[in-house]
């Protein structure tokens, strides 16, 4: 099993919001990292162990990546954190990988990391289809389905790099 095709899309960028490092280039980067991960064997954990998978590559792949918990809290009062962060001066760039069908708490999450002014951006991985990840998730947040989602909230102002991944059994 591996991770097939990558796709992304950008919610809410403008030129000026490109300066926090999530341009062409990131973009680009960020699927090659995916590409390069090893689905786990059907017996493992799936969305767990991809999950680890994933974020072990962004800690290989970039300097600024962290997992530490000062790093991935959204907000310093409340314990809400994401699954990871791409740290640096002018900003930090939020990550979270969800493959099971709680979506609407990560759009909470988004906004509390946004407002509280420790994040200015999120990248958001889901798969681009469920059944290649697991099929008994039926509200699994999926690529085409959170982009409408979010595209349709019009107070979701920051700017958000949705990632979908495709899985081959």
């Amino acid at each position: 099993m591996k991770i097939v095709e990558c796709q992304f899309q950008a919610i809410n960028f403008s030129t000026h919001n490109n300066e926090f490092g999530m341009g062409i280039d990131f973009m680009c980067k960020m699927a090659e990292t995916l590409l390069e991960v090893q689905f786990p064997a059907p017996d493992e954990r799936i969305q767990f162990e991809l999950s680890n998978r994933i974020l072990y590559n962004c800690h290989r792949t970039y300097e600024n990546f962290s997992t530490a918990l000062e790093h991935i809290k959204c907000d310093p009062r409340f314990n809400y954190r994401y699954d990871g962060a791409f740290i640096n001066d002018e900003c930090n760039i939020g990550i979270e990988i969800q493959f099971r069908p709680d979506f609407l708490k990560d759009i909470t999450r988004f906004q509390l990391g946004f407002h509280s002014g420790r994040f200015q951006a999120i990248v958001y991985i889901v798969a681009s289809k469920k059944n290649t990840i697991n099929p008994r998730y039926i509200s699994m947040p999926q690529f085409d389905n959170m982009g409408g989602v979010l595209a349709q909230l019009k107070w979701f102002k920051f700017p958000i790099l949705l990632v979908g991944i495709n899985c081959e059994h």
